[in-house]
């Protein structure tokens, strides 16, 4: 069955990584919905614009690489929401949601989070220790 994240995720990308997480990871909780995924890396794209490619770990499984440029192929926005084409959004950056960055200081590995238990600071993936707070 395929995941309900697959149209978001590039093909040739994920053949070229093959399941593991490279540079630029973008952690979900698993229970993110398709359209909130979407939502947030077109916040992360627009904020990073030097960001092309991500990789998506939902829960502790990276489930694929989302691109800028299949993002751009789908149209940017690929999930629209009830009220997303009649104007009833306002310009701007998101206030729904806020993109902590992480980044460790060994490997350069940076890691996206929209949620943080205070309990548990979030780790390289590369098994370097606990990752510094980016701005």
């Amino acid at each position: 069955m395929p995941s309900p994240y697959e149209h978001l995720l590039d093909r040739r990308a994920r053949q070229e990584t093959a399941g593991t997480a490279g540079d630029d990871i973008l952690h979900l909780m698993p229970d993110t919905t398709v359209t909130d995924a979407a939502r947030i890396l077109e916040t992360v794209y627009r904020a990073e614009p030097a960001l092309d490619r991500v990789d998506i770990v939902l829960g502790n499984t990276t489930i694929g690489v989302a691109t800028r440029d299949h993002l751009n192929r789908l149209g940017l926005t690929p999930v629209r929401a009830l009220g997303d084409g009649d104007a009833a959004t306002l310009p701007g950056e998101s206030t729904r949601y806020v993109v902590l960055r992480f980044r460790c200081t060994t490997c350069s590995t940076t890691v996206r989070r929209l949620h943080l238990d205070p309990r548990e600071p979030p780790a390289c993936p590369r098994g370097h220790g606990e990752l510094e707070r980016l701005g």
